[in-house]
């Protein structure tokens, strides 16, 4: 079982990802197989269970990025989608006005995440719960403002009715989202469209927050790189921990 899934995890590599990149993992994951000693079928059942597991995970998680590089590396509606989300949160920022980011779940994990990494930059951001935003929360909103909803499915019933009511405070709306036929992408003024399939024996988001993550993380970076004095204000509001040590340096 265990030589069987390695077998897929190799194939996956092989034909999903770029080759060196395929050869170097490769070897990594199955150190036994390259040092001449094949992965034998009779490994014990339980320790067989665990490694593919791992290897299953871990090469889903390459395709999924791997399939998001290319519709970066391309001429594509995510690319320029992309795009499109930094002059817009850059536009806000000059106006000196604020981008809330927003989520249900896992991906409400990522929101928060997004947000937090944003203010690092100097860009004034808020995280809001999903849910709250019928409850109050709207009233923090204002002309000019940038709301950024992240959702896999696209379908969560909480996040359906926001684009509208966020559209009536003057702001401009986005997601980060896994289907470009989902409700929510169609009602937001662009989106953000990354597909990521998840293990069907695993049924807690995996694939789509790595996806999330990625996206989340090239923002951050196009930022910096756009903004003037992105790494400077970086070095002033991070003086702590390892970051701080090594700008101290």
């Amino acid at each position: 079982m265990l030589r069987t899934a390695a077998l897929r995890a190799q194939k996956h590599l092989a034909t999903r990802c770029a080759p060196c990149l395929a050869v170097s993992l490769a070897k990594v994951a199955l150190p036994s197989a390259v040092h001449g000693c094949p992965l034998s079928s009779s490994t014990p059942d339980a320790n067989g269970k665990v490694k593919a597991a791992y290897l299953r995970s871990i090469t889903s998680d390459i395709w999924a990025l791997q399939n998001l590089l290319q519709s970066l590396a391309s001429d594509s509606d995510v690319a320029n989608n992309l795009e499109r989300s930094v002059r817009r949160v850059l536009e806000c920022h000059q106006q000196q006005r604020r981008v809330f980011v927003t989520g249900m779940g896992k991906s409400g994990a990522v929101a928060q995440r997004l947000a937090s990494t944003l203010s690092s930059i100097s860009i004034s951001s808020q995280w809001i719960h999903g849910g709250e935003w019928v409850h109050g929360e709207l009233g923090g909103l204002k002309q000019g403002d940038v709301v950024i909803i992240v959702s896999h499915s696209g379908r969560t019933s909480e996040l359906l009715p926001l684009p509208d009511l966020f559209r009536k405070s003057g702001c401009s709306v986005m997601a980060i989202v896994g289907d470009s036929c989902s409700p929510l992408s169609k009602n937001c003024d662009w989106s953000i469209v990354a597909p990521a399939e998840d293990e069907v024996d695993c049924p807690v988001p995996s694939r789509s927050i790595i996806v999330q993550e990625a996206i989340c993380n090239a923002i951050i970076q196009h930022l910096i790189e756009n903004m003037a004095d992105g790494a400077d204000v970086l070095r002033e509001s991070h003086p702590g921990g390892a970051i701080g040590a090594r700008f101290a340096n």
